[in-house]
């Protein structure tokens, strides 16, 4: 995470000011922030997604007849609907 008291890693936070410090005369302020992003995107991806693994529960979804997730507690699930855990675990593969 960030050393700086921040949410934001460090790595994201160089990433950026590296963009910044490479921007040519005239650039405009949408530009400036595209820049920005796409060089801080990458690290806050990576950050996510290590919280995502590590909040998701290893246990796989035990279903029950009504289609709520026992496992997990996610009992308001109906049939055919998907499991926040599954879904986690899925996104941060």
């Amino acid at each position: 995470m960030s050393n700086n008291g921040g949410m934001i890693p460090d790595a994201a936070v160089e990433a950026a000011v590296a963009a910044w410090a490479k921007w040519p005369e005239g650039i405009s302020p949408q530009e400036q922030m595209v820049t920005i992003l796409e060089a801080a995107a990458p690290h806050l991806m990576a950050e996510a997604t290590r919280l995502i693994r590590d909040l998701t529960d290893s246990e796989d979804c035990n279903f029950d007849h009504h289609g709520g997730c026992q496992a997990h507690g996610y009992l308001d699930l109906k049939i055919g609907d998907m499991c926040p855990q599954h879904e986690a675990k899925a996104w941060a593969e």
